[in-house]
């Protein structure tokens, strides 16, 4: 696997759970889809998502540990042709 470099997100903790949040929020549409690798994908990004908000939220992680964990989501989403998590805003 290749090495990725982490460009560091200037979003503060709960800048980051609130910028997660509103990504995740349009996923629970699709966890009743008829299709079932989109139901999968979006339940299991979605999922594995919220525990990195609520540990944001409550200060239990940082931000850049949070970048890293969303590697691993974001392995996921691609698995499920499903939406890429960003911690950047675009610009």
């Amino acid at each position: 696997m290749p090495v990725r470099k982490i460009t560091p997100t200037t979003l503060t903790a709960k800048e980051l759970a609130a910028y997660l949040r509103e990504q995740i929020s349009p996923l629970r549409a699709l966890f009743n889809s008829g299709n079932h690798g989109t139901r999968t994908g979006a339940i299991c990004v979605h999922d594995n998502t919220v525990p990195i908000i609520r540990a944001l939220e409550a200060g239990e992680m940082d931000p850049v540990k949070a970048q890293v964990r969303l590697i691993a989501v974001n392995e996921i989403s691609r698995r499920y042709h499903m939406r890429v998590i960003r911690a950047h805003r675009p610009a």
